[in-house]
C-alpha cells in the first residue's frame, strides 16, 4: 500500500505504509512524519496543513487513521501560501473540531 503525498500539486508515491506496522500508533510518530515531510517535500512542520480525502488531519489518531486506509492519499499544504478556498476549508474543520471539544468537555463535566 503505497502512500501517495500531493505537494504543490505535483503526486508523489512516498513510501509503503504496509512496512510502517504499529509504528503509526506509537507516541511521537505524528512530529517524526511531519518532520519527515519537511525534509522531503520542503514544507516547514510548523506551517503544514495535511488532509485526507475526508479533511483535516489535526491529531495523531486522524493521521494513523489516514494512513491505514487501503490507499491512503495525503494532501500536504503550506499555509503561508494557502489561497482562501483553503483557509475557508481549514477555518470550518477547525470549527467543527472546536463545537466537537465542546461538547465532550460538557459530557464529561469538564470546564
Amino acid at each position: 500500500r503505497m502512500l501517495r503525498v500531493e505537494v504543490k500539486g505535483c503526486l508523489h508515491e512516498w513510501f509503503d505504509v504496509a512496512e510502517m506496522g504499529e509504528s503509526v500508533r506509537v507516541p511521537g510518530f505524528a512530529g517524526a512524519f511531519r518532520s519527515e515531510i519537511e525534509r522531503y517535500f520542503g514544507v516547514a512542520a510548523p506551517q503544514q496543513a495535511i488532509f485526507d480525502e475526508d479533511g483535516l488531519l489535526a491529531t495523531a489518531a486522524d493521521l494513523s487513521r489516514a494512513l491505514q486506509q487501503p490507499s491512503p492519499k495525503l494532501y500536504v499544504h503550506d499555509v503561508v501560501d494557502m489561497g482562501p478556498k483553503l483557509r475557508e476549508r481549514i477555518t470550518a474543520s477547525i470549527a467543527e473540531l472546536e463545537a466537537a471539544a465542546a461538547e465532550l468537555r460538557q459530557r464529561f463535566g469538564i470546564a
